[in-house]
């Protein structure tokens, strides 16, 4: 992703209406961000750690993302886009395996004391589903092979 895939992110993320609304979040002048947004320059290695913790993304991706976007150099710039991809690739693996190895809980476990869990374990998984479709959006925001995933996301 560009710098100014980010900031188009972090405006629909935080519903910030406006370039200067961003610039105030983040204590940058609005001349800065404007440099940002037409491509003129890309975030730095603090601004793109903030980016990173205000958007709840891989601090590894974003900064793999800038580098590529400054070096001017076309071997170097395609090999920190390699690094970026395969950081995505590798936290998206890891976050699958996690949300595939949550259990279900058992039929003698849906009743304790008389309380049935049925309905509270159907809306624990509706907002799991949510919340997994969130990330998964995240990681693979701007990226073509997100759609491997889609079988979690229907």
């Amino acid at each position: 992703m560009k710098t100014k895939d980010y900031i188009e992110l972090i405006k629909q993320e935080k519903n910030l209406p406006s370039n200067y609304a961003v610039a105030r979040h983040f204590g940058l002048s609005p001349s800065t961000l404007t440099n940002y947004s037409k491509g003129n320059t890309c975030f730095s290695d603090e601004i793109a750690l903030k980016v990173a913790s205000e958007l709840g993304l891989n601090a590894g991706i974003v900064l793999a993302d800038m580098h590529a976007e400054r070096e001017k150099n076309p071997d170097l710039q395609g090999a920190w886009a390699q690094v970026a991809r395969s950081l995505q690739q590798a936290t998206a693996a890891a976050f699958v395996c996690v949300m595939l190895s949550i259990p279900t809980p058992s039929a003698e476990a849906s009743t304790l004391n008389g309380l049935n869990f049925s309905t509270l374990h159907s809306i624990y998984y509706a907002n799991l589903k949510k919340y997994l479709k969130k990330c998964l959006f995240r990681l693979f925001y701007f990226e073509n092979w997100g759609k491997c995933a889609g079988f979690l996301c229907v």
